[in-house]
């Protein structure tokens, strides 16, 4: 499998293209933030089919409160997603008055590469913050050299349900929190680019990885193997 090319993770906010209706603009948000139409439903307090109405512009007006809900939880200003005109984001001094409402933080952290859930793979860098393909939204509170991958492979993918990690999510990572038992990890050779996602099985002074499907092996974990941390939340689309 070839690995993709590494890109640069641009310096300062992300700014996105204005586009040419409220709805694409929405998605957009959504996108920025990656989260599902059911999880940014949540997030704002209105069912899947509204967001899908938005997006699909199937209303002809958005209630003020959906509006500002939308530039509490992401950030970009409701007058941009209403029209398209001016800044994208809020300044901070605007935003610090949405810091007393419900619901998480979010904040940005750098998607840096790829991680084959299979078998020892390459991968792309070196899990260095700073250079990555774009920014994904998490609500989790992590630490600042926390990461993003995306999931490539179905051996993390769990047939009896949660936790699962499908081919196509995204991982939040976070390399400064401890692993334990149980625990879903990053795992790099040392002085290698070859790394791999597992759930870490710790019995008897012996650490194992273990694959959520089945049909692949559990394997030891090499002591020339590194801990690149744990991975904290996941995100993938439902619809």
């Amino acid at each position: 499998m070839n690995a993709p090319s590494q890109v640069q993770w641009p310096e300062g906010p992300v700014c996105l293209p204005t586009m040419g209706t409220r709805g694409q603009r929405i998605r957009q948000v959504r996108d920025a933030m990656g989260l599902s139409q059911q999880a940014f439903g949540e997030r704002l307090g209105v069912e899947k089919a509204a967001v899908w109405n938005w997006e699909h512009d199937q209303v002809d007006s958005l209630r003020s409160d959906n509006l500002i809900a939308m530039e509490r939880v992401s950030g970009f200003s409701a007058a941009w997603i209403e029209t398209g005109k001016g800044p994208e984001r809020v300044i901070a001094e605007d935003q610090a008055l949405y810091n007393v409402s419900q619901g998480p933080d979010v904040r940005p952290v750098p998607l840096i590469s790829w991680v084959q859930a299979g078998a020892w793979e390459e991968a792309v860098d070196n899990f260095r913050p700073g250079e990555g393909e774009k920014s994904v939204w998490t609500t989790r509170r992590t630490g600042p050299r926390s990461y993003a991958l995306r999931v490539i492979g179905d051996s993390m993918e769990n047939p009896a349900g949660r936790p699962t990690y499908p081919a196509g999510s995204i991982i939040i990572v976070d390399p400064e929190k401890q692993a334990e038992n149980l625990s879903a990890v990053v795992v790099r050779l040392v002085n290698s680019k070859e790394a791999t996602f597992k759930q870490l099985i710790v019995q008897g002074g012996e650490r194992h990885l273990k694959p959520l499907n089945p049909r692949y092996p559990i394997m030891p974990l090499d002591e020339a193997a590194m801990l690149c941390g744990v991975v904290v939340q996941t995100i993938m689309d439902e619809d």
